[in-house]
């Protein structure tokens, strides 16, 4: 249906329905439900005028890619299952009924006249754009993730944490205890650990002035999608440093979208003031959306319009120039760049300049990322309390993958031919 199309078909149903916020209440079970259904028909007849068919079968591809790597990591790593945030949740299980509920209320407000037609296509339009951009987004990174934890895995490994078995993928309520937890640490190679955390830092909960105060670098940081730590990290925020975070040895960004580096991003962050405690649940009282934008240093729309022209010269960059002021900001050892298609020569050859190591046109094939979990394997760590008799021999003796069982047989056949020389050797110690 073209959009022309839609509008008469919109006007069609408002004309008939005829209803107000204060009718909704009134109404018999069968006219709700055929009001219900009215609604229904016009999201989806309105989401298929913003977005292609094939669209939405994208979206079920990627899904299904996702949830079979899933399926994997549950033979790999014996793992219960991935636990996702609501929304990502909501999208995976089925992502056109997602889009509708997004446009649930401004469809109810634009048959209640509370909202134009006009008003309501810039607004549910750019709603159910901006949720399928950041669904697909967070599905081929959550991909990329799983893939680099199945790999490592495989090589004689296991997942450490969580003990539960479930990987957590969702961000916002693992900090509530003041502390950046990982979301998984896996163990590879006998014993080598490496830490994941997921787009961290993330804000940590505060009380009072002097709390948010401390924390107010957590809200305005630069988020990477994975940093990953050697051994085993169980909390990386450092709130009275800047960056507010250990040192990160790989910084991992995944990059979905053909042309993510002719895209451009707004900067406001660690150079704005922290507001009060006081200030901000002033803010909420007056309404739960000025008060999350002034805390992420988006302006009312007024003072937007007056110094637009002024801040915004300052603070766009390129999306691939990010990634660069990622690496310089946060100092890693490596920072990897994986994109789902190729890129052009001279983007590429910029971004390696940087010092990048660059992974693309990788798409969903996991052969790709080999080289990636290769170099990710550089450094992994044993804890101290966890190197053997086994770990020491190998190391002394560059006996480089050999098994530890191999080693332990040949450690006990020695012992029986020079047992006399090893019992000595005890006492002697």
């Amino acid at each position: 249906m073209e959009l022309g199309e839609w509008i008469s078909y919109c006007q069609e149903v408002i004309d008939k329905l005829r209803v107000s916020k204060d009718h909704i209440l009134k109404l018999s079970k069968q006219e709700r439900a055929k009001l219900s259904q009215a609604t229904e028909e016009l999201r989806e007849k309105f989401i298929y005028c913003i977005l292609s068919e094939d669209q939405i079968e994208e979206a079920k591809l990627w899904i299904d890619k996702l949830l079979s790597k899933i399926e994997d990591l549950k033979k790999s790593a014996g793992i219960k299952g991935v636990t996702f945030a609501k929304e990502l949740r909501s999208f995976l299980e089925d992502p056109l009924l997602h889009l509708k509920k997004k446009i649930f209320v401004y469809t109810f407000d634009l048959l209640s006249g509370n909202l134009r037609i006009a008003d309501y296509i810039m607004k549910a339009g750019a709603a159910i754009r901006t949720s399928l951009r950041t669904n697909m987004r967070s599905i081929y990174q959550t991909w990329v993730f799983l893939v680099l934890i199945d790999q490592l895995v495989k090589d004689h490994g296991r997942i450490v944490y969580p003990e539960h078995g479930y990987i957590y993928v969702e961000r916002n309520r693992r900090q509530t205890l003041g502390m950046l937890l990982p979301n998984c640490i896996v163990e590879f190679n006998h014993g080598k650990r490496l830490s994941f955390f997921i787009e961290v830092p993330r804000p940590l909960s505060w009380e009072d002035s002097s709390d948010l105060a401390k924390v107010w670098k957590f809200y305005v940081a630069l988020r990477p999608d994975f940093m990953v730590y050697s051994g085993t990290e169980m909390n990386i925020a450092m709130p009275e440093r800047t960056p507010p975070v250990k040192r990160p040895n790989v910084i991992i960004e995944c990059k979905e979208l053909e042309d993510w580096y002719k895209r451009t991003r707004d900067l406001r962050g660690w150079w704005t003031k922290a507001i009060s405690a006081e200030h901000w649940r002033l803010l909420w009282l007056r309404g739960l959306w000025q008060g999350l934008a002034e805390a992420m240093g988006i302006k009312t729309k007024e003072e937007l319009i007056k110094t637009i022209t002024e801040e915004r010269k300052g603070l766009r960059v390129k999306e691939y120039r990010l990634v660069q002021i990622y690496k310089k900001f946060y100092n890693p050892d490596v920072m990897l760049l994986i994109t789902r298609t190729a890129l052009p020569k001279e983007i590429k050859e910029d971004i390696e300049k940087a010092g990048l190591v660059t992974f693309d046109d990788i798409g969903f094939n996991e052969d790709r990322l080999t080289e990636a979990v290769d170099l990710l394997k550089k450094f992994g760590r044993k804890e101290v309390s966890q190197r053997t008799i086994t770990d020491l021999i190998r190391e002394k003796y560059n006996l480089g993958e050999i098994d530890d069982q191999l080693i332990e047989q040949a450690i006990m056949r020695l012992i029986d031919r020079h047992l006399n020389e090893f019992l000595s050797e005890l006492k002697q110690s």
